[in-house]
């Protein structure tokens, strides 16, 4: 299953070619309450990463983080 972020900042970073490293939930103090995704660059697969994404919009990350999106509304879900 795809996940397209709905988030252009997630967005952005996807579409030139990183990956989500991690995210920690309520990482923003009240009241604001938010969650923080941290992107990495990977200088040696960014070609691949931005064709990936170009290609088929689905976001690369580790198994754990897109089994958490699987369960949010921040993404689109599509199936394959």
């Amino acid at each position: 299953m795809k996940h397209t972020p709905l988030d252009p900042i997630a967005q952005f970073h996807l579409g030139n070619s990183a990956f989500v490293h991690s995210v920690q939930g309520n990482a923003i103090p009240a009241p604001s309450v938010g969650t923080l995704v941290n992107y990495l660059y990977e200088m040696t697969r960014v070609a691949q990463h931005h064709n990936q994404f170009a290609t088929t919009h689905e976001m690369i990350a580790p198994f754990e983080i897109n089994f958490l999106a699987a369960s949010t509304s921040l993404f689109i879900s599509q199936e394959r």
